[in-house]
């Protein structure tokens, strides 16, 4: 994945991996889950949204429902688990 800064010292493109990005995105709400932050964000439904779509892609993907194009992979398959 390729980000685009344009307020940090880093002027311009930036490569950075979506599997970062991803983990960074549900360790910052457990995180503000577990503090209990005051917000008006509702991090409880953040990190059950992603619990729920991670196991539809798992069982989607392991009943073979959906299928990658020749440029992805499905998450069996990044895990090794793809039969």
């Amino acid at each position: 994945m390729t980000a685009l800064h344009i307020f940090s010292p880093w002027w311009g493109a930036l490569r950075v991996s979506s599997w970062f990005l991803i983990l960074l995105w549900i360790g910052w709400d457990l995180l503000y889950l577990v503090l209990r932050v005051e917000s008006n964000i509702a991090y409880i439904a953040h990190v059950v949204g992603f619990a729920i779509g991670f196991t539809i892609g798992f069982v989607l993907a392991w009943k073979k429902w959906i299928r990658p194009t020749r440029y992805e992979q499905t998450i069996l398959q990044v895990v090794g688990m793809d039969r």
